[in-house]
């Protein structure tokens, strides 16, 4: 998936907007809790491009590639649906949670 969206950002060939037939469109911003920072940085990139194009950001909170995905959302000011495995998980406020 990372070889995919580095080809996305390198080749500046458009993220589809994210209504398809007046739905709206999610994705899952999720990885590893120990992912080098350069792609942490990609993964913000991402949150934030997809952000800004009306897409959903689905994640659970957890620090690393999840966090990334969603300071990219924030950045944008994007609608986002972070689902944690307890209350106050790692600190975060999200009220969804699977418990």
């Amino acid at each position: 998936m990372l070889t995919g969206i580095l080809f996305v950002l390198r080749t500046g060939i458009p993220i589809q907007p994210a209504l398809n037939k007046g739905r709206v469109m999610h994705y899952a911003g999720i990885g590893s809790r120990e992912t080098p920072p350069a792609v942490l940085e990609v993964m913000a990139a991402v949150g934030e491009r997809l952000a800004r194009l009306g897409w959903v950001l689905r994640s659970g909170g957890a620090v690393g590639a999840d966090q990334a995905f969603e300071r990219g959302c924030d950045r944008a000011g994007g609608r986002k649906e972070i689902v944690l495995p307890w209350p106050g998980f790692d600190g975060h406020p999200s009220p969804l949670c699977t418990v």
